[in-house]
């Protein structure tokens, strides 16, 4: 579970871990969001996994994106919390009709499945996304694109 997470001054994100080892063990681990993305990503391309996070039934992904294309989840819900990214971005969702709206540091972003959503940079620096999702999800296997 995790029971701590902040971002200080828009580059520093503790991570505060409690995930059973044995009955009545636990451990901790706190990184800072400038190390993680100093790193090699665990998935290299346009769009990049810098890494994932594991808590007990959850897990955090720390992606890099310039854009992800209209598309929705058949199994998984996410929220996403915009972390980094000089300028803004754009954020398109399609309950109906597609509707437009601005991306800035800070912002949340609450997805149910089957909802269609896509993001883009508008500005110099590429969008850090910080993901949560249920642990083994398949995104090859339940992501859908529309474009």
């Amino acid at each position: 579970m995790i029971t701590s997470a902040k971002l200080l001054g828009g580059t520093m994100l503790a991570i505060a871990f409690a995930t059973p080892v044995l009955a009545q063990e636990a451990t901790f681990n706190a990184v800072d969001l400038a190390a993680v993305m100093a790193a090699k990503p665990q998935v290299d391309g346009p769009n990049k996994v810098m890494r994932t996070f594991i808590a007990n039934r959850s897990q955090l992904q720390v992606l890099t994106i310039a854009k992800i294309k209209l598309h929705h989840h058949e199994q998984e819900d996410h929220v996403v919390y915009v972390a980094k990214g000089a300028g803004s971005g754009r954020f398109e969702v399609a309950p109906g009709k597609i509707e437009t709206r601005p991306v800035k540091v800070g912002d949340i972003f609450v997805l149910p499945k089957k909802l269609k959503h896509a993001f883009e940079r508008t500005g110099s620096e590429d969008l850090v996304l910080l993901v949560v999702a249920t642990v083994g999800w398949k995104p090859l296997k339940d992501t859908r694109f529309h474009e």
